[in-house]
């Protein structure tokens, strides 16, 4: 789920450009030459410029800003956080507010598994974001850029509370970041919201049995398929037809998940589970021997197997596929038993 934050063009960099022209003047470093570094991408170079800046000019708020970005898109998001905290304490001071250094200040700390750090900042910066949509004087530029912010911090608060496993929390954020998007688009953190939305639905509705969830998390994957149609995409709506027991549908995607993770032993497994269910015998006994070839010892797995087996009459394979499952189980599980007791007059001995 992770990825590099996205090279950051700071809007205000035109402004700054005029209004610090008597800063420039007063001090020794050349800021116009610190801006066109960082608008050409040359950010090692341009945060040597801006470092230059502060030391003259320690309370230069948007210097300390373009140092935090600098250091995101070098990906060095340790000193990013120096820079921007440093920034928003200098616009406290100056009485102002700065989502933009906000929300990516908050994402720096995503990328840094510093989930809990992050929320507070992107759901400030998002929620200031949403707001300032409503000025009557952005341009449909602005407008469009805005949104666009407003949408990536929603993103990843919401990806944040997944791994927080906060689950309401996280769908209730997603769904505001996909609203932001346009319905067609296919940026990476649309259709990644959509992804972990659909995910998140599913991990909701199995863990409370909640049906409506698993309908949400079907129409959320059908989405994505319409724009992404992909083995990932696969795999989050074979999940979700597994939810809601549409067990045909669901092996049709989970195979193209398993072709695509022929190492994975949890989705092989989901896959034979939805070709069991669909009583596709022959096929469910492949991809479930597969699946016990990767995850050997798992109860559920074996106890699956072995009924597939007994459902193609082998039932020698059965009982050994049984007996594994309840040796696995610590031997407590009855129903088990019951199965290996069930199989073993038609076992060869």
């Amino acid at each position: 789920m992770q990825r590099k934050i996205r090279q950051i063009l700071v809007t205000i960099a035109l402004t700054l450009l005029s209004v610090s022209a008597a800063v420039s003047a007063a001090y020794s470093f050349d800021w116009q030459r610190a801006v066109s570094l960082y608008q050409q991408g040359k950010y090692r170079d341009a945060l040597a410029e801006f470092q230059a800046v502060v030391k003259e000019y320690p309370d230069f708020s948007d210097a300390y800003k373009f140092i935090g970005f600098c250091y995101v898109n070098l990906n060095e998001y340790e000193h990013a956080i120096e820079a921007l905290k440093k920034t928003l304490e200098l616009k406290q001071k100056e009485q102002k507010t700065d989502p933009e250094t906000r929300g990516v200040l908050g994402q720096s700390y995503y990328f840094l598994k510093s989930y809990s750090e992050a929320v507070p900042h992107l759901s400030a910066a998002a929620e200031q974001q949403v707001k300032d949509l409503n000025q009557p004087s952005l341009t449909p530029q602005q407008k469009a850029g805005l949104q666009a912010a407003a949408a990536r911090n929603y993103y990843y608060l919401g990806a944040s509370q997944f791994v927080l496993n906060k689950d309401d929390e996280t769908i209730d954020a997603l769904k505001k970041a996909i609203e932001l998007y346009p319905k067609d688009s296919r940026s990476p953190d649309f259709l990644g919201a959509l992804e972990l939305l659909s995910q998140t639905y599913t991990r909701k509705a199995t863990a409370a049995q909640d049906s409506q969830a698993f309908a949400e998390a079907v129409k959320v994957g059908e989405q994505l398929q319409s724009l992404r149609d992909d083995a990932r995409t696969a795999l989050v709506l074979g999940n979700a037809y597994l939810g809601i027991r549409d067990f045909e549908k669901a092996a049709t995607a989970l195979k193209k998940a398993a072709d695509a993770n022929p190492d994975n032993g949890p989705i092989w497994f989901n896959y034979g589970l939805a070709l069991s269910r669909s009583k596709q015998w022959a096929l469910a006994e492949v991809a479930l021997e597969k699946a016990a070839q990767l995850v050997p010892n798992n109860v559920g797995l074996l106890n699956e197997l072995g009924f597939v087996y007994e459902s193609n009459q082998k039932y020698t394979e059965a009982l050994n596929a049984y007996q594994r499952a309840y040796e696995a189980s610590g031997r407590t599980n009855a129903s088990i038993l019951e199965s290996i007791n069930r199989v073993k007059p038609f076992a060869k001995n």
